[in-house]
């Protein structure tokens, strides 16, 4: 990769690994939730004031500033500017709404709060460290003079740290994908090759995506455009457990005197197997379409199994074969696993719909509770301690729990008995004879308020109901 060195800040690994800007978007209206990372050490955590995060844009004039923090070789966290010079730097001219972006960036970043929770790697142990990263900013509108101060802890960090890789802004800036911009800072502290589980790669990445399908979708395009600068390859495949593994390799090129063997040189796993199945006699079109649709784990066990084969006819078909066989299997597989969530999302929300409605149904249990008269609300606590006598013996010694033990039971009765399926407003709008004279409430259309008719005592009541029985 070429870099440009005027262009090159120092960036602590850390804030290279987990994100300190999103891809997300958020609707207007909606404050965005803090996002979250846990590993085995322990959580990241990044949330912000602001009804924004960070987005690529302003992480250019976070690398922009920083860069002059740096070039002043860290001597104050103070930075004396225009928008002008900021304007034409970053954008390359000036005007209003450039001028807005850059003052909304810096409130963004004043916003924002990172946590590390024992996660933060100094080169050496594992320590949990908090930081901010913009304390105030200070715009002369007369004179158009910007004066920015950075929190002293994180630039502290920036520049005594060990850990640490020197990222090209000027190419961060340039990328047509937000997505790549984010895959460029996280593959710049990573040996190749590396592997990550979908899911976690979608949260590194901040995607706000759920199924490896429609995550993968956003990942490949961010590969290729990276591939202008970074020489990388990527694959995935299905482990034992169903999750979807993501491979990031880096290969070279060069050229070789045989005209036999491949332009590319098996450095590493991946162009080893491009280099064997261009061997057997596979198209290097197709060959380097299944690098990129399987594992290097899938292509090597099906070399093994073909050229374990005696005298097979074919090869390179049976390798291609086998290996599309494969890919139907793995898809399906993910389908059934989609699937399989999708109907756990379905049952949870289906578990959460009925507890919502329980818990309307008891709020409104309470209500008719709270409006009977004190005598009618003794008879009914009367006959739920009679229906409990046994297992209200055990709370005894307790009676905040006896208490609402004996509420829940009256809940209970009143949902079943004293209130009819109707009344409670969940649709039905007919009524039968007894519930119409002697009902407490009566239903209108969704939405409409409940209106509050004459009560008829529990004794009254439960006569007519016996009678009609």
């Amino acid at each position: 990769m070429v870099l440009d060195k005027e262009g090159l800040v120092k960036q602590d690994k850390n804030f290279l690994e987990y994100p300190d800007h999103t891809l997300a978007r958020y609707p207007r209206e909606k404050h965005p939730e803090p996002m979250v990372i846990e590993n085995s050490n322990g959580t990241y955590r990044l949330s912000t004031s602001e009804q924004r995060y960070p987005n690529r844009t302003d992480k250019v004039f976070l690398y922009y500033f920083l860069k002059k923090i740096w070039e002043n070789k860290f001597k104050s966290r103070e930075i004396q500017t225009t928008r002008y010079r900021v304007s034409m730097d970053v954008f390359g001219g000036r005007s209003k709404t450039s001028y807005d972006r850059i003052i909304g960036g810096l409130k963004k970043w004043m916003g924002v709060s990172i946590e590390f929770n024992g996660i933060f790697y100094d080169g050496n142990n594992y320590t949990t460290r908090f930081f901010g990263i913009i304390d105030d900013a200070i715009l002369d509108k007369g004179t158009g003079k910007l004066i920015v101060r950075f929190n002293e802890q994180y630039l502290e960090q920036l520049k005594h740290t060990q850990y640490y890789r020197k990222i090209d802004w000027k190419k961060f800036k340039q990328f047509k994908k937000d997505i790549t911009a984010r895959l460029y800072e996280i593959l710049l502290i990573r040996s190749l090759p590396w592997k990550i589980e979908v899911v976690k790669l979608a949260k590194k990445l901040t995607l706000k995506r759920k199924y490896p399908s429609d995550i993968l979708q956003k990942v490949k395009p961010a590969v290729n455009e990276l591939k202008n600068i970074i020489p990388i390859g990527f694959s995935s495949y299905k482990n034992d457990v169903g999750e979807t593994i993501c491979v990031f390799s880096k290969f070279e090129e060069n050229s070789q005197s045989d005209s036999k063997e491949t332009s590319k040189i098996p450095v590493n796993d991946y162009n080893r197997h491009l280099g064997i199945l261009l061997k057997v006699g596979v198209n290097r079109e197709v060959a380097e379409k299944v690098i990129t649709e399987h594992d290097i784990e899938t292509i090597a066990g099906v070399i093994r199994e073909v050229q374990d084969i005696p005298d097979a006819k074919n090869p390179p078909g049976l390798m291609i074969s086998r290996l599309n066989t494969i890919k139907v299997q793995q898809e399906q597989k993910r389908l059934e696993s989609e699937a399989r969530i999708k109907e756990a999302e379905r049952k949870k929300a289906e578990e959460k719909a009925k507890e919502d409605e329980e818990e309307i149904l008891r709020k409104r249990a309470r209500e008719y509770f709270d409006s009977l008269s004190e005598s009618e609300r003794l008879a009914l606590k009367e006959k739920s301690e009679k229906s409990l006598r046994v297992p209200l013996k055990l709370w005894e010694n307790h009676p905040e729990r006896k208490e609402s033990i004996i509420m829940t039971e009256i809940e209970n009765n009143i949902m079943e008995k004293q209130l009819p399926h109707s009344i409670m407003c969940f649709g039905k709008q007919n009524k039968s004879s007894y519930e119409s004279k002697y009902e407490r409430v009566t239903c209108k259309p969704k939405y409409e308020k409940v209106i509050r008719e004459p009560v008829v005592s529990v004794p009254e009541y439960e006569r007519v109901q016996k009678k009609e029985e």
